[in-house]
């Protein structure tokens, strides 16, 4: 008897320890208004009294679980009351959640593909992490009351400010932005002045995009504050600027311009440089055609010695000799007109501690902008190439940069001479292969394409 009570108490004990330790998921939930009695239901409802299927049954809505919507029909959810979920997760497009408050104590949101919308109000403490290739647009008619932050690691999130009578901050701007490769839209009211502002914006990886359309109103400023890029992560950012408005930063600029992960895509297949204007907007930071290390440099005369520039507009051949170009910020734009950087016995390096060289690449249509030199370390810093933008990047030097390589948009275009191994291609990316030389992207890329037999690529699966 005395045995069997110890035995219990050692078994109470260790139950104790790991719910103390251990975090459990939240229970899941799919949505399954005609209780179909199963995870593919969908369509339209109210989530308060709507039928959702546990796995086993169809029962009611339990505060705080995960929430799924999938199934072949879509449409409006409606909250009549109030709802908290732990995390959202769309799995299929075209669904709306609308009505009353939504809480989330987790915060993930997940939309998997197309459009999702979200008309209510939402709340929680833990901000709102999204996810999924898909579109997730806030347009509600009051302004989004949780806290905690906002993070855009994938997708688009579009706030769209149509239906705010009083359009000013549809998220509160008291929440940080923070991108780890998605997009972030911002959409006017077309018939008032809009703003929307955070309280600062870190990037922390992948190639994001932050762009602001007026939408026909009286002028939309999106109000950035502070811009922090994190070092190594390879994180890049594009800008596309308002027609009326502007978007801001209190970020200040080296040598001219914000950094060389920072760019403004000015919609016609032209990049420019990111920069602070003086007066906190963002705005095309000057060039020049003079060697020095504080140049945003566009070409222009060849080397004749080695050099270091901030940055590089390759908008013409650019000629080397046998000598190195270092580029301080470590940015380099390629625009859409073919041009070449050249000379087989030329170098090229970044000067960043980082030792990230950043690649951007404007077009692809047509073009054939190479970067016909050797690709190396500095010094003792490797060197890591990272590449954004829709553009092929022709890289057909014999490298020896050993940081490794991050395509993060569109794709490089490798010669047989290039000196890499599976062992330098560092893919900051969730898909990755260690069988022998392939590289994988993320699903919606396109693969790497590589010059040579003895090298491989697949797109993700």
């Amino acid at each position: 008897m005395s045995c069997r009570y110890w035995y219990g108490t050692v078994v109470v004990l260790a139950l104790a320890t790991l719910t103390g330790n251990v975090a459990m998921a939240a229970p899941q939930l799919n949505w399954d208004p005609g209780a179909t009695g199963s995870a593919t239901g969908g369509g339209v409802g109210t989530w308060d009294t709507g039928s959702w299927w546990n796995g086993t049954a169809d029962l009611g809505w339990t505060a705080g679980d995960d929430a799924i919507f999938g199934g072949s029909t879509t449409g409006t959810v409606t909250i009549s009351s109030s709802a908290s979920a732990n995390n959202l997760f769309f799995n299929t497009a075209g669904y709306t959640i609308a009505g009353n408050t939504l809480t989330l104590t987790g915060g993930t949101i997940n939309a998997s593909s197309g459009t999702t919308t979200i008309s209510s109000v939402v709340a929680g403490t833990n901000g709102i992490v999204t996810t999924g290739t898909g579109t997730l647009t806030l347009n509600g008619s009051a302004v989004n009351t949780f806290t905690g932050g906002t993070t855009i690691n994938a997708g688009n999130l579009l706030l769209d400010f149509s239906n705010l009578a009083t359009p000013t901050n549809l998220i509160s701007s008291g929440n940080a932005l923070s991108m780890g490769g998605g997009t972030l839209s911002i959409k006017g009211n077309a018939t008032g002045a809009t703003s929307q502002t955070f309280s600062g914006l870190s990037l922390t990886s992948g190639a994001n995009v932050v762009t602001v359309n007026s939408n026909g109103g009286a002028g939309t400023t999106l109000a950035l504050n502070s811009i922090a890029q994190t070092a190594g992560s390879g994180a890049t950012v594009a800008f596309t600027l308002p027609t009326t408005g502007s978007i801001t930063t209190t970020a200040t600029n080296t040598n001219g311009i914000i950094g060389g992960w920072a760019i403004i895509d000015n919609g016609n297949g032209l990049y420019s440089w990111a920069a602070n204007n003086g007066s906190n907007a963002i705005a095309a930071g000057a060039t020049t055609t003079t060697l020095s290390p504080t140049a945003n440099w566009t070409g222009g005369s060849p080397l004749t010695t080695s050099t270091t520039v901030n940055s590089v507009i390759e908008s013409g051949d650019i000629h080397l000799g046998s000598n190195q170009l270092t580029v301080g910020s470590g940015g380099i734009i390629l625009q859409t007109t073919s041009f070449w950087m050249q000379d087989t016995g030329g170098s090229l390096t970044s000067g960043l501690a980082s030792g990230e060289l950043f690649v951007h690449s404007a077009s692809s249509a047509g073009v054939d902008d190479q970067l016909y030199v050797a690709i190396v370390n500095n010094g003792a810093t490797p060197l890591i190439l990272v590449k954004d933008g829709p553009g092929t990047a022709y890289v057909t030097g014999a490298n020896t940069y050993t940081g490794g390589t991050s395509s993060m948009e569109a794709f490089y275009r490798l010669a047989a001479k290039v000196a890499i191994s599976a062992a330098l291609v560092r893919q900051m990316l969730p898909s990755r292969s260690t069988a022998g030389l392939s590289i994988l992207l993320e699903p919606h890329t396109r693969p790497l394409r590589w010059v040579s037999a003895a090298l491989t690529a697949t797109a993700a699966q």
